[in-house]
């Protein structure tokens, strides 16, 4: 019997995350939809591991082990307050990805030190310890390797504190002991493992639903809404850095004559044929979309009014000089203006389509400029 393919979503897993940059991209937002979690996490991780003074007291009484611990168990809860007041969105990845594993490397180093305090004591509570650590590890998100690496660095220590302790169990329950680390952090590995691919699923949903939020299903550009964020894209590199960008705004002339007289079906047709001319015709740092019905928009980085001009004449050539297929000869009408650093996103429409509009009165089959 054959293996059945994987379906698609498996089969994009498979693919996407061999990409680092998609990879890094799934981490940023891995870490962003933490965020709201993951800082009181720290907080009450540290929290949590100075309250385990309580029972220190109570096992090593006072003495310079109850000190030794209560200073380690302090330090370990100002530096998870110090990370969480860090995590903020607008840090770097790299940077808090390095500040969890140095609270989880800090964690561990602690842990280990508290073992050698505790060497005296039960060992099945100690071994229960190293267990429950084991676990803990991957609540942080770090990365898998990274997370496992640590997993067998605190197997390694709960093995050699079991053997070089005075009053070791005996070789059937050593051995026990140490095959529960083992089996620990291979499940812990596993769910971890299979967590982190339900979760890369999760982004590639997430993805692909804002893609289609700002995609016209029908020429396949940007609509409105992904429109909008590339020109106030532009706007805010105009502010910022002092960039010049140009909009153009198209409107397919006389376009309810082609609906009316060939269908609606061969409208449609003749509007992924315009995209796909206008696509062809612009620079790739273009940035086209569908504004509405026949209405389209350009957004072009880096260009000022001149040379906007002569792409709005180019376009027009291109769509008025060459029959469409099914509808024949077509015109458009352009209307173009240049970012200004005080515009809003209204302002600089409203003033391309005033152009467009002067183009329209001026008889159509024209660009005009404001």
């Amino acid at each position: 019997m054959t293996k059945p393919p994987p379906n698609g979503r498996e089969a994009e897993l498979g693919i996407s995350f061999r990409n680092p940059v998609r990879e890094m991209a799934f981490r940023e937002w891995e870490m962003e939809s933490s965020l709201p979690v993951l800082r009181p996490l720290l907080v009450a991780l540290g929290i949590a591991f100075l309250a385990f003074t309580i029972p220190d007291f109570l096992v090593l009484g006072a003495g310079p082990g109850l000190v030794a611990s209560v200073i380690l168990r302090t330090a370990f809860l100002g530096l998870t307050i110090a990370i969480a007041i860090r995590m903020r969105k607008a840090r770097p990845l790299r940077s808090r990805e390095s500040e969890l594993a140095l609270v989880t490397l800090c964690g561990i180093g602690i842990f280990g030190l508290e073992l050698f305090l505790y060497r005296g004591q039960n060992t099945y509570i100690q071994s229960m310890s190293v267990m429950l650590m084991i676990v803990a590890v991957y609540i942080l998100p770090n990365r898998l390797g990274f997370s496992f690496i640590m997993t067998l660095i605190l197997s390694a220590g709960g093995i050699v504190n079991l053997l070089l302790r005075d009053n070791r169990p005996s070789i059937p329950a050593t051995a026990g002991i140490i095959s529960h680390f083992v089996l620990c952090s291979l499940l812990a590995f596993v769910l971890a493992w299979r967590m982190g691919r339900a979760r890369r699923l999760e982004f590639l949903r997430a993805e692909e639903l804002q893609s289609i939020s700002r995609t016209d299903m029908l020429t396949g550009l940007p609509n409105r809404r992904g429109f909008e964020e590339q020109l106030q894209d532009a706007i805010s590199r105009c502010n910022r850095h002092g960039e010049t960008a140009a909009l153009i705004m198209i409107d397919i002339d006389n376009f309810k004559d082609v609906n009316d007289q060939y269908g609606h079906e061969v409208g449609d047709r003749v509007l992924q044929e315009f995209s796909q001319r206008m696509r062809d015709a612009i620079r790739l740092s273009d940035r086209p979309a569908r504004w509405g019905g026949e209405e389209f928009a350009i957004v072009l980085p880096l260009t000022g009014m001149e040379e906007a001009l002569e792409m709005a004449e180019r376009l027009r050539s291109t769509m008025a000089d060459y029959p469409f297929p099914e509808s024949g000869s077509l015109s458009a009408s352009f209307g173009v203006t240049v970012i200004r650093p005080d515009d809003d996103i209204a302002e600089a429409v409203l003033r391309a389509d005033r152009a467009l509009y002067t183009a329209k009165r001026l008889g159509r089959n024209r660009a005009a400029s404001e």
